[in-house]
């Protein structure tokens, strides 16, 4: 499975062409005229790393996968996913309690994120509110930071891998089956239904332990099972609980890249939201663990449905 086809939201649109290699090219004094190719190739290959970073800096640049012909990448990305178009291979995936905190900007305001990812238009005031209104009723959240990052980990990262569909969302929303956006309920359903076995995680404990103490705010932040997993089990840094965890976490991962057929040491995702079919990896509620406890995606992710009309706008949107 090419690494585009893992993408799904907002990031699962791909690349429209070459635009942005010839804008990095220009700015580190590559050739960037559209029939030197070869050219350009070979001197961004040869450009200092620095540099290529400073022109993607400067010229705000990003990149996506790039669409050929249908072999690595499929035309039509949402479309693939419904007809089965993709590698049928088992996938593992999951995501961290707090992805946000980590993405996004602690200075950045209510205003500038909503209009950033929830712009009145295309969705509606009433959706927007709802949403908001989902996350500040949780007194956990108690500062503006705590609820965008929070709306930001599950909007992006933790919703769109686990929420299936409901009966207000229909799976095809009027004027979107062709769409190229991979309607994010779908995406795990239809691939545990009809594709392959899908595995979820869902990591709730911290790696803060290995970063300086002024990153402790951070808490279980993304990519910590990567922190964890590539740490030296003979760091000082660990407590007793981080290396029991990551040892977990390096005999999952390698069994699996090991044996994929044979799981990850538990059950497929479901068709019933309240089947126990999420690991969760660390603590359960305020029971903090090195364990791993089965849960149901209707208990772990009980905040995702708050999203179903926005994403349902999204599709017909980009439809």
């Amino acid at each position: 499975m090419s690494s585009g086809q893992m993408s799904f939201g907002w990031t699962g649109l791909p690349s429209p062409g070459q635009e942005q290699w010839i804008a990095l090219a220009s700015l580190v004094g590559c050739p960037s005229e559209e029939d030197a190719e070869q050219a350009r190739l070979e001197c961004l290959k040869d450009a200092p790393m620095d540099d290529l970073i400073n022109g993607m800096l400067q010229g705000e640049l990003t990149f996506s996968p790039g669409l050929d012909d249908g072999t690595t990448l499929p035309i039509g990305g949402g479309k693939a996913w419904r007809d089965g178009n993709v590698m049928h291979v088992p996938i593992l995936t999951g995501a961290m309690a707090d992805e946000g905190t980590l993405l996004v900007g602690p200075n950045a305001t209510m205003e500038e994120f909503l209009g950033a990812f929830f712009p009145v238009p295309p969705f509606t005031e009433d959706m927007v509110q709802a949403i908001v209104g989902a996350y500040k009723a949780d007194p956990k959240l108690k500062s503006d930071f705590d609820v965008i990052a929070a709306l930001y980990g599950e909007f992006l990262f933790r919703c769109v891998r686990s929420t299936l569909p409901c009966p207000s969302m229909p799976l095809h929303p009027e004027g979107s089956e062709e769409t190229n956006l991979l309607q994010p309920q779908t995406m795990l359903a239809a691939a545990s239904a009809t594709h392959q076995p899908t595995y979820l995680y869902y990591g709730n404990f911290t790696a803060t332990t290995f970063l300086p103490p002024e990153y402790s705010w951070l808490g279980k932040f993304h990519a910590a099972e990567m922190v964890l997993m590539y740490t030296s089990p003979t760091d000082e840094r660990h407590t007793p609980e981080t290396r029991a965890l990551a040892d977990r976490l390096r005999r999952i991962f390698a069994s699996f890249a090991r044996d994929p057929s044979a799981g990850p040491g538990w059950d497929a995702l479901g068709s019933d939201d309240d089947v126990e079919d999420v690991a969760v990896l660390g603590d359960i509620g305020d029971e903090e663990t090195s364990g791993l406890a089965m849960r149901s995606r209707a208990v772990v992710d009980a905040r995702c449905q708050a999203f179903a009309e926005v994403y349902a706008a999204m599709e017909q949107l980009l439809g």
